[in-house]
């Protein structure tokens, strides 16, 4: 797929929040379109600006807080050809000692959170983003980009400054920026359920379940303790290996930012099956397998010590003490039966050998489990 990304914000980039018109988040969505499919999404854009807002520019600041014309908008949008990326910026979580509180640098890094994603799935990509500033902020904007979050010098991407009143697509990426915005005031589950839609993820910095909260429910003693742990053990993983040069690394990454944008959402299936995270790798990895997902990117995810369930209904990041147990239980599901046929072969060579050969012979740590579980009676 050759795609053209569409780039726009919503919210203030002050760290004040306690201002009620500077807002606690700052949104940033990129609208993904194909660049066969860009005649057709710009002639159903231009009927929908004529039908919406007579003709004028497509903004999510003009539709206010008329929710039920909001959502019908955005059913309109989701007809069309388009995938979307947003990231949210909760500021609230942003130290006020750090740099970020100047708009510049503000800009440059929550934009960059964005863009190194994009252009580590897509590192040919022409990316439009919406004027701000002058020219000279914007040429140093590129140059950010450029610097810091290319992969390298070997895939080219073309980053471009446009006016938003010239670009259906910028105005397709302000409305669902702006959507979500008014989603985390109002929290209405409808107007979640059309920004989902069309989005391929959800990014959230920093990573906060509660987000994304429609209703509250009663947990158990541990069941925060559990959420914080694992959620935490995630970030971790991500800081470490985000910048990694490795493929498999950054395939990883990406499979536990998928998992946490479908942990945040407590409105929809809490697990998620393997081949809908397949169908989401096989976008920058076509020839992923699912012997290599399970081996390579989970596994290895496991040895690190980022704590993945798994059961039949598939797989999640765990956010209560039930997630574990249940986790727990599936995998002894699968390892005492084949510890209990490991053993009856090895019973079975015994007799064969006259107590000869043991096939555990080289696995010290093999022979003693099976010695302990056949003195428990459990196989």
């Amino acid at each position: 797929m050759n795609n053209i990304a569409y780039i726009d914000e919503s919210g203030s980039s002050s760290l004040d929040t306690s201002i009620e018109s500077v807002g606690r988040y700052f949104v940033v969505c990129a609208t993904f379109i194909d660049v066969n499919e860009i005649e057709l999404v710009n002639n159903a854009i231009d009927k929908i600006r004529k039908d919406e807002f007579s003709g004028s520019e497509l903004k999510s600041s003009g539709i206010g807080k008329d929710l039920q014309r909001r959502l019908r908008i955005i059913e309109k949008l989701n007809a069309l050809n388009i995938r979307t990326h947003i990231i949210c910026i909760d500021k609230s979580k942003i130290s006020k000692d750090s740099g970020l509180i100047y708009k510049k640098p503000f800009l440059k890094y929550v934009n960059g959170l964005l863009y190194r994603k994009m252009l580590k799935t897509f590192p040919d990509l022409t990316i439009y983003f919406d004027k701000v500033g002058d020219s000279k902020y914007q040429d140093s904007f590129v140059k950010y980009i450029d610097r810091y979050h290319k992969t390298d010098f070997f895939k080219t991407s073309t980053i471009i400054p446009v006016d938003s009143k010239e670009s259906n697509g910028v105005q397709i990426s302000d409305v669902f920026a702006g959507s979500l915005n008014s989603f985390l005031q109002n929290r209405n589950s409808d107007l979640w359920d059309r920004i989902k839609a069309k989005s391929i993820c959800i990014d959230v910095w920093p990573p906060e379940r509660q987000l994304f909260h429609i209703q509250s429910n009663n947990a158990d003693e541990f069941d925060k303790v559990v959420e914080d742990y694992c959620v935490n053990q995630v970030k971790i993983y991500l800081e470490t290996h985000s910048n990694s040069d490795d493929d498999d690394d950054q395939l990883r990454c990406g499979v536990l930012e998928f998992l946490l944008y479908k942990n945040l959402d407590e409105d929809g299936d809490p697990f998620t099956y393997t081949q809908e995270i397949l169908d989401y790798i096989h976008t920058t990895n076509a020839n992923a397998s699912e012997y290599y997902f399970r081996t390579k990117i989970i596994g290895k995810l496991r040895d690190d010590d980022v704590i993945i369930a798994s059961s039949q209904k598939g797989l999640k990041i765990p956010s209560c003490v039930q997630d574990l147990t249940g986790y727990a239980e599936e995998s002894m599901k699968k390892i005492l039966p084949m510890l209990s046929r490991l053993s009856r072969a090895r019973n079975q060579v015994f007799y064969t050998t006259n107590r000869s050969l043991d096939i555990l012979e080289n696995y010290e740590i093999g022979k003693r489990l099976l010695n302990f579980l056949e003195n428990e009676k459990m196989v």
